[in-house]
């Protein structure tokens, strides 16, 4: 493995596009092998934050997002701002693609409202949750927003 040196002179493994959680499904990729410590959502939430009753998260776990969103079964309603990443082909060993974590949300009560073209099969989009989108004002802010980004 080729090393390179941080400004203080410490040797770095070389980022090789390939760190993630999970495996990649068309073995591509080599892997050095960690073991990280991991919680539920609904764990976390319950430990640090019991008194919060609106959470906005920031999901981009690389073919996790299912099993991150899954731990959150009983503070999801408290999930106002969802924005995540998702893929729509397997690119992870034994992910749940995005029409699966589409379904897992919308079933919960959030609704998509926009989504980025990072690339043709892994992209963000951003959730918020339904009653949200008919509060006033909220429909307007969007709309306005994908009027000006059609003009780029």
């Amino acid at each position: 493995m080729k090393l390179m040196k941080l400004w203080n002179g410490t040797d770095v493994a070389r980022v090789r596009g390939n760190n993630g959680l999970a495996v990649r499904a068309d073995n591509s990729a080599e892997y050095d092998t960690v073991d990280v410590p991991v919680t539920s959502l609904d764990k976390f939430m319950s430990e640090k934050y019991r008194q919060n009753k609106q959470i906005a998260l920031w999901v981009d776990v690389e073919g996790l997002a299912w099993e991150v969103l899954s731990g959150l079964a009983h503070r999801i309603e408290d999930c106002t701002t969802l924005f995540v990443e998702l893929e729509d082909k397997h690119i992870w060993k034994g992910q749940k693609i995005s029409v699966e974590v589409f379904d897992y949300l919308v079933t919960n009560g959030m609704i998509p409202i926009i989504r980025d073209f990072q690339s043709i099969n892994q992209y963000n989009v951003v959730f918020i949750r339904k009653e949200l989108y008919n509060a006033d004002g909220v429909q307007n802010i969007v709309f306005d927003y994908l009027s000006q980004i059609s003009k780029i």
